[in-house]
Formats: C-alpha cells, structure tokens, sequence
C-alpha cells in the first residue's frame, strides 16, 4: 500500500445492528442512530444520511434525511417480503468524530 494511502477496511466504521419497528417515527430513529454510534442526536448530519435494502447487495442507496424520506424508507422495507426487512444506513460520522478520522458510518437495522 502506497504511503499516505487510507485502508479501505479503515475508511468505514459499522455499527449496529439495532432493531425499528414500522410504528417508529422518526425522532426514535434517530435516538436509535445516535445510540448505536454513539453520539448525541444534534451531531449526526441529517441530510447526508443515505439507506439502502440489504438485499439486493447492490442496490443503489437513496437519499433519506428527512422525516418524508424516512416514511418511504419503512414503506419500502415493509414492502419486501417476510425476513428480508434489514435495511442499512450510510452517512457521514457525527460531527465530532470527523476529528478522529472515519469517513462514514454504516449501520444495519
């Protein structure tokens, strides 16, 4: 590896998983990302969150951080058949942790 050049296993950290119920708004969401990272809720930057199906693995992530997005995000999952609900979350690190270095987080629920 060429010097200065960044891991990829050390570009990402994965956290979770954690488990949402359909009937969460979300507000609960986002106390469930910010105790998975762990951060406080005002650290985590919104509107750069993105999510993606777990199945199929390439499935292109969309756009989610705002409570519309968030509301199709469910309806999407809830839409897959039974056992496949996981969904992952990918997003910049909170605020703070952009000082230790990670590029972003991903999370499975």
């Amino acid at each position: 590896m060429a010097k200065g050049k960044v891991k990829e296993s050390d570009r990402y950290a994965q956290k979770g998983p954690f488990k949402l119920s359909s009937n969460d708004g979300y507000a609960t969401f986002l106390h469930k990302v910010s105790t998975a990272l762990p951060c406080p809720i005002l650290h985590i930057i919104e509107e750069e969150m993105l999510w993606k199906s777990q199945t199929p693995q390439n499935a292109k992530p969309l756009l989610m951080g705002a409570e519309t997005s968030y509301s199709m995000m469910i309806d999407a999952l809830k839409a897959k058949r039974v056992g496949v609900h996981v969904g992952i979350i990918i997003m910049p690190p909170p605020k703070k942790a952009i000082e230790k270095g990670f590029d972003f987080s991903e999370l499975e629920f």
